[in-house]
């Protein structure tokens, strides 16, 4: 059976201070048969800049996203949802109109957050032989959710694995970092998180799980100054210490 051809696009975050997580992510899609492809020279989705206005930069790095993954057969794969809704909707801000139209019709439909990946287009919903012992709850980042519609597939991949008690937040929430958010507005995106936080330990988490690591990184923040025992995981680093295949 012919593997299947992946792009991986890592996010600027996973790339400059988590690059476990995107080794992490390669390991997981070979693990399940595929065969992974990563630029060396590839660069932001754009993302940043469009959140500060600069919207010429945010263009800039859009058109090199679409040259390097709009013509290829393969499939893009993104872990993370913040990345995926810029590429699947706010790319069409820039490009709707635009010589670049085609390209990025072509990308949109190719290009995937990685749990969506693996439940839709791999088709896969058994993780075998994954085991991780722990309670943990998981968080819908907003983008995700919102603007990506991913729910199912993050929490249909955890639920395969042995050991793993998957919590619920009461209810599906922002965690407060909300982009500029959580600079323009501290103390409230604090009040945010606290609160968040607050609701895990009280189900006896013992970690937080997202696609994002905006939201994951807002949530260690808050954690690490106010000395909370819980722990935050990216859902592919938490697959792949399932599997042992961890890097």
């Amino acid at each position: 059976m012919r593997a299947v051809e992946v792009n991986l696009f890592v996010p600027c975050s996973v790339n400059h201070f988590f690059p476990k997580t995107g080794f992490n992510t390669i390991r997981l899609l070979e693990h399940l048969g595929c065969k992974v492809h990563y630029k060396e020279n590839q660069k932001c989705c754009g993302l940043p800049f469009l959140n500060t206005g600069a919207f010429d930069e945010a263009m800039e790095f859009g058109v090199k996203f679409l040259e390097e993954n709009s013509s290829s057969v393969n499939y893009t794969v993104i872990p993370s949802g913040a990345c995926l809704n810029m590429v699947r909707n706010n790319y069409k801000l820039f490009f709707d109109s635009s010589s670049h139209r085609n390209d990025y019709k072509n990308s949109r439909k190719k290009t995937f957050e990685l749990s969506e990946f693996i439940i839709n287009v791999l088709k896969v919903e058994n993780v075998k032989g994954a085991n991780f012992s722990a309670r943990a709850v998981y968080h819908d980042s907003c983008t995700a959710l919102n603007f990506c519609q991913i729910k199912d597939a993050p929490r249909k991949l955890l639920k395969c694995i042995n050991g793993l008690e998957l919590l619920e937040f009461n209810e599906s929430s922002c965690c407060g970092f909300g982009a500029n958010y959580s600079l323009c507005s501290s103390k409230a995106s604090q009040n945010i998180v606290g609160k968040k936080v607050e609701e895990a330990l009280a189900m006896k988490a013992d970690y937080i799980i997202s696609t994002d690591y905006s939201c994951l990184s807002h949530y260690a923040e808050y954690v690490s100054k106010y000395k909370k025992s819980l722990k935050v995981i990216h859902l592919a680093d938490l697959l792949a210490e399932s599997l042992l295949i961890s890097q």
